[in-house]
Order: structure tokens, then sequence, then C-alpha cells
């Protein structure tokens, strides 16, 4: 189904009335998804204050950005958030998926080389925040907390001090 301009505004914002947020997969895909988590509550989308309750960017990759998760109960954790507010892996063209999953590597690739840790545990789950990305969860053995297990979502066992946190974002930059 083509949208000129005109109707896609006027149906944008009709639904934006009823509660929907409009995703454009592409010129000839439309969803509507009733209580989705919408671009102007996404803290990947806005920034500011609402990605600063769990988060820190560091840098633009290719089609999406890197943030530093502020609990850092496995040292390295990221967020490697898509460029676009779109839900599902499915929502992006294949080309666009292979390029978010050049930035994932990138990003993991700088875990390993930053931290060492014996393994990177991906986490893709958005049940709350529609809007997709990846978490990269660094797991060390040494670390009886998890290690053989899965990574809890937000532990809230270990928040860094300013310094720290612009310390390991440093390391991350200096390996990407």
């Amino acid at each position: 189904v083509y949208l000129t301009l005109h109707s896609l505004s006027k149906s944008l914002s009709e639904n934006m009335e009823e509660g929907y947020n409009e995703i454009i997969v592409n010129s000839r895909q439309r969803r509507n998804i009733k209580g989705e988590n919408t671009m102007q509550n996404c803290g990947y989308c806005q920034g500011g204050e609402l990605l600063a309750k769990f988060g820190i960017k560091i840098c633009d990759l290719d089609v999406s950005q890197l943030i530093l998760f502020k609990e850092q109960s496995h040292p390295g954790r990221c967020i490697v958030a898509y460029k676009d507010h779109v839900s599902e892996i499915v929502n992006i063209s294949e080309e666009e998926r292979n390029r978010y999953f050049a930035d994932v590597t990138k990003a993991a690739n700088a875990i390993h080389k930053a931290f060492g840790p014996k393994k990177v545990n991906y986490g893709a789950y958005g049940d709350t925040g529609c809007h997709l990305h990846f978490h990269l969860v660094p797991k060390y053995e040494d670390d009886p907390f998890e290690w053989g297990g899965v990574f809890a979502m937000n532990p809230d066992r270990k928040y860094l001090t300013d310094a720290e946190y612009d310390e390991m974002i440093e390391k991350i930059k200096a390996n990407l």
C-alpha cells in the first residue's frame, strides 16, 4: 500500500490521537501497534533525561548508537540501539539488518578488547521499550554472581562514579 504524504500525515495524526504509534517500515508496508512505546517517551530516540535513567551515550555507529548501561555488574555492559524507532528486527530491510549486526559485532569486539570477558551474551527483549536494541553483557568466569546462567536485566548491584564511567567509555571508544 503506497501512502501519499498528505494521507500519511492525516493517518498519523488520527492514529496518534487514538493512542497508536505508526511505524513506516518502508514505502509499501505500514504497521499500527496500539499502546506501543512511542518515540516521544523513548530514551533511545529522545536521549537526555530519558536515556540518563539507564545509560550514557558513547557514540553513533553506522546505523545505531552505542550506549553504556549504567548498572555495571558486568563491566563493559552496553546497548546497541538501532537509529530509528522500530520494534522488531523484521521491520528493517535486509541491508539495514546486516549493517545493524555489523554495529553489534563492532561493539562486541570493542568490549572483548577493552575488558577481556570470557563471553559476551546478547539479549534482545523490548517488552516494555519497543525500540530495536541489543544488550551486550560481558560475562567473566570469576564472577560467582552469574557465570553459567542468564543475566539479570538490572541486578541493581553496581553503579560507578562519573570518572569511572568516563574511563570505561574511553576504553570502549579506543577499541572501536
